[in-house]
Order: C-alpha cells, then structure tokens, then sequence
C-alpha cells in the first residue's frame, strides 16, 4: 500500500499509511479512533496512543459504515 493511502478501515479504526519501515520491512500507520477506544494506562494491541488521534466521532458512519473511506483511498 503507497503511504497515504488508506490501509484498513472498521467500526473501531481508520488506519492510514504513512511509510515504510525499510529496517523491518513493513508499512508505518497511524490510526483514527473514536475516543471510547483511549485507554492511556496500557496498550491495547490495535491503539497505541503515541501513534493514533482520537475523536469524538462515535464508531459507526465514518468508522465501518457508509461514509467510511475505502482501503486503497488516498488519504492526502
């Protein structure tokens, strides 16, 4: 997936390209969740704070449903 682009989307995520690793040989991402999915005291396996914005936008709609952007959209 070209950075930028949109890599996976569902009802708890957006995750977004944004490079390439070259040491690991994988892509880099960053994430948008909704703000019920912030848990600052210990990580959750798919939402690091460090790497994720977080919104007051609820799951649903623009998290896995009809406004949701496809995987593969250019995401700049």
């Amino acid at each position: 997936m070209p950075a930028g682009h949109v890599a996976a989307t569902a009802v708890n995520a957006i995750h977004v390209n944004v490079g390439i690793n070259e040491e690991e040989d994988r892509g880099v991402i960053f994430s948008v969740l909704p703000r019920q999915f912030l848990v600052p005291q210990r990580s959750t396996g798919h939402s690091e704070p460090d790497s994720s914005i977080y919104t007051d936008i609820r799951r649903g709609g623009h998290f896995g449903g009809g406004y949701a952007p496809f995987v593969a959209a250019r995401s700049m």
